[in-house]
């Protein structure tokens, strides 16, 4: 049977480990491009964005006093607010246990970090390890999701054992903050909605109140919620039509251009993923839209969607030939769905090709995420189009957007008339059987002036 795409990122990443594995673990410990390639200065103040095939990219250099000397911080999730102020979530394994981590930057190029004392916890913040994985900006402040996993009994303090979830519970979790900078951990209700979970997308909706997805940690299954005030959660069960004849992954959502609220993944079948896109006019009563343009290959799945000009793109991956290749899905609607045909100079099929991001640019639309171009260990990679329809993978340098390691985009913003983007690099373990040592990456990217 064939894999999914997941499977074979990971077993490409697997056999770059086991050709230059002692090359691999020296590089791990050394930054993954040279520092003449990073922008030590900031860019002059940008014209609007009109055309993202115009944007000039370059990598800057993490400030270790604000992400940590060996980049261990991560980046999953960012939103902008209504002051033009990017707001970037994820961790800090550098703590013992890690800890969820704020950063602002007002200009994609200068980030300040949140004082950790200012992003509360709760009563669980001695003992269990916390992690932001996305925020969303409303009109009366900011909602973070993450979880909180309770390290081993060894691990938790007598002295606060009392205030952790159960040694080895992994529980969701949400944040709050009226100015970005002052956060306060939600005290959610009822408790087992937020029990054996981890939330890590969130959407605002445009009736107010929120749609948020995640996961099982021990089996991956994907779980939804709804709240009309980030307080207090109903999670969705079977009977809301948020199912599939196999296991479910929801790893995107949005509102669409008409207001249906949208989450898209893929649901196994067999060995392998078939991609899904699941609508609801109010996030509660949901409904699978079963296209063809989802089985047109053995494997595929969407990781990124997003409104464009009035209707709404999807990016992931799918097989083709046996390889993994970037992939594009197009609606007018969220109801009709036509995959853009695959062209393997666009999109790659080397292995590990994968859109993982997608943001409306100007006067058109750019999607993020690795590309293989000819050798196993995929790069961090750029594709632009006008029209949603017509891509191209954008000619970026290696030295910018690679590196020894898988580098990848994990989120991206607009801010201040240009793109900021953060991702990382990683490697894989072979005797684990799992990728380690990711390395912070950061991007941004302008006109020319």
């Amino acid at each position: 049977m064939p894999s999914t795409p997941k499977r074979r990122v990971f077993a490409a990443a697997l056999q770059v480990v086991t050709a230059v594995a002692a090359a691999a673990t020296i590089a791990a410990c050394t930054p993954s491009t040279p520092a003449d390639t990073e922008a030590t200065e900031p860019p002059p103040p940008p014209g609007p964005i009109t055309d993202p095939a115009e944007l000039q990219w370059q990598r800057t250099a993490p400030d270790p006093d604000v992400w940590a000397a060996d980049a261990s911080t991560m980046v999953f999730g960012s939103t902008v607010t209504a002051d033009a102020t990017l707001v970037a979530v994820g961790v800090d394994r550098r703590a013992s246990p890690s800890v969820a981590a704020v950063f602002t930057t007002r200009d994609g190029f200068t980030y300040s970090r949140v004082p950790p004392g200012d992003v509360e916890a709760g009563t669980a913040a001695l003992s269990a390890e916390t992690a932001m994985r996305d925020v969303v900006s409303t009109p009366t402040g900011l909602v973070a999701v993450g979880f909180e996993y309770a390290p081993t009994a060894a691990q938790v303090p007598a002295s606060t054992a009392a205030g952790t979830p159960a040694v080895g519970a992994t529980t969701a979790a949400v944040w709050r903050s009226t100015d970005a900078t002052h956060w306060t951990r939600v005290a959610a209700a009822p408790t087992t909605a937020l029990a054996n979970a981890l939330m890590t997308r969130i959407v605002a909706l445009p009736a107010g109140g929120f749609d948020v997805v995640g996961e099982a940690p021990t089996t991956g299954a994907g779980i939804a919620w709804t709240s009309t005030d980030a307080t207090t959660w109903h999670r969705l069960d079977a009977t809301s039509g948020l199912d599939a004849p196999g296991r479910t992954s929801f790893q995107a959502a949005t509102t669409t251009p008409a207001g249906t609220v949208l989450i898209a993944g893929s649901y196994r079948v067999g060995n392998t993923r078939r991609a899904a896109v699941w609508l609801s006019l109010d996030a509660a009563a949901w409904r699978r839209v079963d296209s063809p343009a989802f089985a047109a290959s053995p494997a595929q799945e969407i990781a990124a969607v997003t409104g464009f000009r009035g209707g709404i793109v999807a990016g992931g991956a799918a097989t083709e030939d046996g390889t993994d290749a970037a992939a594009v899905w197009t609606s007018p609607d969220g109801d009709n769905w036509e995959r853009v045909p695959h062209d393997e100079a666009t999109f790659g099929g080397a292995g590990g090709d994968a859109i993982t991001v997608l943001l409306p640019a100007g006067d058109g639309i750019l999607a993020l995420g690795r590309a293989s171009p000819g050798k196993l260990d995929p790069d961090a990679a750029v594709w632009t189009s006008g029209n949603g329809r017509d891509w191209r993978r954008e000619p970026l340098p290696a030295e910018i957007f690679g590196g020894p390691n898988t580098e990848e985009f994990l989120t991206a913003q607009i801010v201040s008339d240009r793109v900021a983007a953060t991702g990382r690099s990683k490697r894989a373990d072979r005797d684990t059987l799992r990728f380690v040592d990711s390395e912070l990456m950061l991007w941004f990217a302008q006109e020319p002036q």
